[in-house]
């Protein structure tokens, strides 16, 4: 586990201290790569399609295990575990690619230099604010729903109130970032 420990903080200390290096096309197992963006991006798909391949391979099993169950309940339990976990391993994956391509764009035409830092730190900053609003929005929605359905029923009113007030909170704390983020940023350039 320290090897990989290791390994990773290597990598990103690579990624982030010698994006010049980078710059010429390398040769790795996986493709070329040419920043530490595709590097993540050639690690991501490598990975993700393994991930993806024991998924089918698990649904495929937990299916066997519920079909010839023959009334066990713990077999038929095995078989919905296995295939309940990985349908959320799937949906993990799929997330990730989006996130991966979200988080990747703020890196696009940059060619690595250190001047371009500010930059892409301003872009992906106003990235993951649009998510954070978008999710807060989503849990505004969610909470009102909640409290057209509570009928009086003080349980759930608390947690339609509770639901909102961490959507605000959530929607303080993005502003108050991307406020932070921009303000030290055109402090220091």
């Amino acid at each position: 586990m320290n090897k990989l420990k290791s390994f990773i903080i290597g990598l990103i200390a690579y990624g982030a201290f010698a994006p010049s290096a980078l710059a010429q096309d390398t040769s790795t197992p996986l493709g070329e790569v040419s920043n530490f963006g595709e590097l993540v991006s050639l690690v991501w798909g490598f990975g993700s399609q393994v991930v993806l391949g024991l998924a089918v391979f698990l649904v495929v099993l937990g299916a066997f295990f519920y079909v010839a169950s023959g009334g066990n309940d713990e077999r038929i339990s095995q078989g919905k575990d296995l295939i309940f976990g990985s349908l959320i391993a799937i949906i993990i994956v799929m997330t990730s690619g989006v996130l991966i391509r979200t988080l990747h764009k703020p890196t696009e035409g940059t060619t690595g230099s250190l001047t371009e830092i500010p930059a892409v730190i301003q872009n992906a900053t106003n990235i993951l604010v649009g998510i954070i609003g978008t999710f807060s929005i989503l849990m505004f929605i969610y909470a009102g729903i909640l409290y057209m359905l509570a009928r009086g029923n003080e349980d759930r009113i608390d947690k339609a109130r509770r639901a909102f007030r961490y959507a605000a909170y959530g929607l303080i704390l993005a502003l108050i970032a991307f406020t932070a983020v921009n303000a030290v940023i055109n402090f220091f350039i």
